[in-house]
């Protein structure tokens, strides 16, 4: 299993009242999740987004991270390691 550390910048966020966080990257996880899109996994990917607000800004993903994008956004490997670059 790999323990890169993937850079994950809040600033690809922008929070909107009420809403969940916009921006490029929450606009690619919803344009890949389309219809599967459910609350579970909107719930992951804030909290995925609250840990990285809380480490100022920016955080560092390990090991499982690539599974986690998958799981959170229903994406196929290929998917998250290109989502993975935008970041």
């Amino acid at each position: 299993m790999s323990r890169a550390k993937i850079r994950i910048r809040t600033s690809s966020f922008v929070y909107l009242p009420g809403m969940y966080p916009r921006g490029p990257l929450t606009m690619k996880f919803l344009a890949l999740m389309g219809p599967e899109a459910n609350k579970h996994r909107m719930k992951l990917f804030k909290t995925f987004y609250n840990r990285c607000y809380r480490n100022g800004g920016e955080a560092y993903a390990e090991e499982r991270t690539l599974e986690v994008l998958c799981v959170i956004a229903c994406l196929t490997e290929e998917e998250a390691k290109c989502l993975m670059r935008w970041t």
